[in-house]
């Protein structure tokens, strides 16, 4: 039997078709989804009320927090643990308690992703906004969250977020 050139076409495209495509994107499960975006609104709630201790409890030992201005090929600020990103926060939530400014960690549209070994990536929008005493608040930088997730000791903790501001440097 001689086939057309028509059948050998379509059998080709199927066969390009079928096997040109990626197994579907891993789920993350509703109530995995419900503890990670608790997780984030934790971080806003207990940064911008200044509480060092329950924002460091929302991290693994081995972190890591980074911050990547708009342009630059690496961080320009980076804890590689714990202990690290205490010493990175400790002076600026004291410089922001001593002048009385408050921020407001905005943190919205949030998109995870399920990977292979169990951890979630996640990509959060940041509107970060601060308000001196007897000014009117004001926008300190936009950007975007893109953290890796991890379950550790039956709750989810950040295990990674780099901060990816829309500037090409931070706000004082």
């Amino acid at each position: 039997m001689r086939k057309t050139p028509t059948a050998l076409f379509a059998a080709a495209l199927f066969v390009v078709t079928w096997t040109g495509h990626a197994a579907p994107p891993l789920t993350v499960a509703a109530e995995d989804q419900r503890q990670i975006l608790d997780l984030i609104s934790a971080y806003s709630y207990t940064y911008d009320a200044k509480d060092l201790e329950g924002y460091l409890a929302l991290y693994t030992q081995d972190c890591v927090w980074e911050l990547v201005p708009r342009g630059a090929a690496t961080p320009t600020v980076r804890a590689a643990n714990r202990d690290e990103l205490r010493a990175l926060v400790t002076p600026r939530l004291a410089m922001l308690q001593q002048q009385g400014i408050q921020s407001r960690h905005y943190q919205t549209n949030t998109v995870l992703t399920a990977r292979a070994d169990g951890q979630v990536e996640g990509r959060t929008m940041l509107h970060l906004v601060r308000q001196a005493p007897g000014e009117k608040p004001y926008t300190l930088m936009t950007g975007i969250y893109s953290d890796v997730f991890v379950r550790s000791d039956g709750s989810w903790k950040i295990a990674k977020r780099t901060l990816l501001i829309d500037q090409p440097e931070m706000a004082k």
